[in-house]
């Protein structure tokens, strides 16, 4: 881990941030019951030849390592860049992969120093998933080449492995260890929130920076500060707390360090939120993909839109106040609802108003590459 680090403090400052502040877009199968798999894969695949990655060195030292990175990490986000945590790992693959390549291509239509922090979720059929459960499968090669193509772009692949219910005998999961394994260079993340996984991830996987979970429902100023004190890369602030000032105020002096869900749609104060994490957890362990939750606050179909009208939400006019006080990392959630509900939160959220429109479309013209038959005069939506 010591020549790992004199390797990145000989770089740049530019190229040494993009090491350790992950920009992340994941790209892979998604094959649901009663979903085909995505038809595209094999094309997004031929975009990107094998062996291009970045070999990178995996840490002997856990504590060192852990302290490096945070030790970077808040460094580095003093430059006041502001970095956002997408959705979508498998299932905005495309959306995510182009919006990105439109922020690196056109760079002034986008908010200034907004970048993209990760793109968090889970290969489908992955036991240790939490929050949204997601079935099926991916093999091997086509996580060895997703890994390979975002990683030597230094975007990292954060897991929600976040599933409350693991136990003991959950932990030496075949397919969790593999993608662990293939991920294991430094550069990718973890969410968690039970304390018999994470305790298993740092004893067997110390080179991933170790991130806590918002369903750990951490609702109390004290509790929130606790939680940052504890040896996290990053908190992700439960949401019922988003407008808490007495919780803002105590999470301040570690801002850098809170990442803060933005466009929650659910309401503060839910009593069966945690029985709805509990529920996902247990569908996961059990491959259950019939048993629906009878959320009191469910609406069909979400919109963007909707979402802007709830208590937790937090506007393009708000976020400059939590950038004043040092909070630079924020969360668009996503995972579970549609893609147009996505987009809509990515073109709010990080583009200019003045160039929506063009980044739309430019966006359409791009994800139109991953659908062959798409025609090309296919038409725009103009929501936000």
């Amino acid at each position: 881990m010591r020549r790992q680090l004199q390797l990145l403090l000989r770089q740049k400052p530019r190229t040494l941030n993009k090491s350790i502040l992950f920009v992340t877009v994941n790209m892979g199968r998604r094959v649901f019951s009663g979903h085909p798999p995505f038809s595209g894969i094999q094309a997004f695949f031929r975009r990107f030849p094998d062996g291009f990655c970045k070999k990178r060195a995996v840490g002997e030292n856990s504590e060192c390592q852990r302290a490096s990175l945070k030790n970077v990490g808040r460094n580095f986000m003093e430059a006041k860049k502001i970095y956002w945590h997408l959705p979508g790992f498998c299932v905005f693959r495309q959306l995510n992969y182009c919006l990105i390549s439109l922020m690196k291509e056109f760079p002034n239509r986008f908010r200034e120093g907004y970048r993209v922090g990760s793109v968090y979720g889970s290969f489908p059929g992955a036991i240790w998933n939490g929050g949204r459960a997601v079935f099926g499968i991916t093999g091997k090669t086509d996580m060895q080449k997703i890994i390979k193509a975002f990683n030597s772009l230094d975007v990292p692949v954060r897991f929600t492995w976040t599933n409350c219910l693991i136990e003991e005998k959950h932990l030496q999961d075949t397919y969790c260890n593999l993608i662990m394994r293939l991920a294991d260079n430094g550069l990718n993340q973890v969410l968690v929130n039970s304390a018999v996984l994470e305790n298993y991830i740092r004893s067997e996987y110390p080179s991933y920076p170790v991130i806590s979970s918002t369903t750990k429902r951490i609702v109390t100023a004290g509790g929130l500060k606790e939680e940052l004190e504890r040896d996290y890369f990053l908190v992700v602030l439960d949401y019922d707390l988003n407008h808490d000032e007495a919780a803002l105020t105590a999470a301040q002096p570690m801002a850098s360090r809170v990442e803060i869900l933005v466009n929650e749609v659910c309401y503060p104060g839910c009593k069966m939120r945690t029985e709805h994490y509990k529920q996902q957890s247990r569908l996961q362990l059990e491959f259950d993909v019939n048993t629906p939750f009878p959320c009191p606050n469910n609406s069909r179909p979400r919109s963007f839109a909707e979402c802007m009208t709830r208590p937790a939400f937090i506007s393009n006019d708000e976020i400059g106040s939590y950038i004043d006080r040092g909070f630079v990392n924020f969360k668009i959630a996503g995972r579970g609802m549609p893609q147009d509900y996505v987009e809509d939160a990515y073109i709010y959220f990080l583009v200019r108003d003045e160039y929506r429109d063009e980044i739309r479309e430019r966006l359409a013209k791009k994800l139109r590459q991953f659908a062959p038959g798409a025609s090309a005069a296919a038409p725009v939506r103009r929501r936000v």
